[in-house]
């Protein structure tokens, strides 16, 4: 999967960038004004079809999937006492910021996890001595912003999909949309991992699907392997064992392997969900994988 890296090359038509700005402020925050859906349409190419902050895959346009998501809060929330402290834990008190409801720069692409974690995470900078009347510029946020950062530059996201900050941008980002919650990460790729099987009706089918969407990053093996024990009724290490086997066949080009791997599948498709002859499947798949790896060298 090609992963989004930033928003601050990208060539928005600046028709749509002016009829967005020339919305009021006053107007009620609507994601289906013509100049808002023109912009999302251009943010949903230039951001790859991913999440700004997660870069996890938008998979439709359809609400609930993908989020216009106001990196500054759009508006007031909390104990206003709160409202300009710069303690991480009390940013999610804001007094809002109106006057960049419409702004372009202020809007990007997330999906629905990421959007109700943030909340109305304040990620201004100085917002203890100042508020901005213009935009403010790129050293003026305690995150990584879309428009104005390279991901790569203050985030590491692994094949895996765990978070490691590279800056206090990073960090920030990490935190507030809860990327380093590994409960939260489970269940927001596990879920995804389980919907990508809903139409496969054999456990080929369901196997073809996990390392597809493995290769292209879309979750991890550990995600793939539970969705194939909820979808397929297969066990977590021998689908652990099938996947790792699968991958390494389909990568090597080896027709051999193929053909092992393949009879491996048919065997486990074969008798399960008895659990019968476990141990021997698993034997089975263990010497099929260390066939593959010797004959790979």
């Amino acid at each position: 999967m090609t992963k989004f890296v930033t928003l601050k090359d990208c060539k928005f038509d600046g028709a749509i960038l002016k009829s967005v700005r020339e919305i009021s402020p006053d107007r009620e925050w609507a994601a289906n004004i013509p100049a808002i859906q023109a912009l999302r349409a251009q943010l949903m190419v230039f951001q790859r079809r991913l999440c700004a902050y997660c870069q996890g895959p938008i998979e439709t346009e359809a609400n609930g999937y993908r989020e216009v998501e106001h990196v500054l809060p759009k508006s007031q929330n909390g104990a206003q006492s709160k409202a300009y402290s710069t303690h991480f834990d009390d940013r999610t008190e804001t007094a809002g910021y109106k006057r960049f409801k419409y702004e372009p720069l202020n809007l990007v692409l997330v999906c629905k996890q990421c959007n109700t974690s943030k909340s109305t995470f304040d990620p201004f900078g100085p917002r203890d001595t100042t508020s901005p009347i213009e935009y403010p510029t790129e050293e003026n946020f305690q995150w990584f912003h879309p428009h104005y950062h390279r991901y790569n530059e203050h985030i590491i996201r692994t094949p895996e999909w765990t978070f490691i900050k590279k800056t206090p941008q990073g960090d920030f980002t990490i935190r507030a949309c809860k990327l380093d919650v590994p409960e939260q990460l489970e269940k927001r790729f596990l879920a995804r991992a389980i919907a990508n099987l809903v139409h496969s009706d054999s456990l080929e089918d369901a196997l073809k699907l996990v390392c597809t969407s493995m290769k292209a990053e879309y979750y991890g093996i550990q995600q793939a392997a539970e969705a194939l024990h909820r979808h397929c009724n297969l066990p977590m290490d021998e689908g652990l064992a099938l996947i790792e086997l699968w991958r390494e066949a389909g990568e090597s080009y080896d027709f051999d392997a193929i053909a092992k791997a393949r009879g491996a599948l048919e065997m486990v498709a074969a008798i399960w969900p008895s659990a019968a002859e476990v141990e021997e499947v698993v034997e089975t798949l263990k010497n099929v994988a260390l066939q593959v790896e010797h004959e790979n060298g």
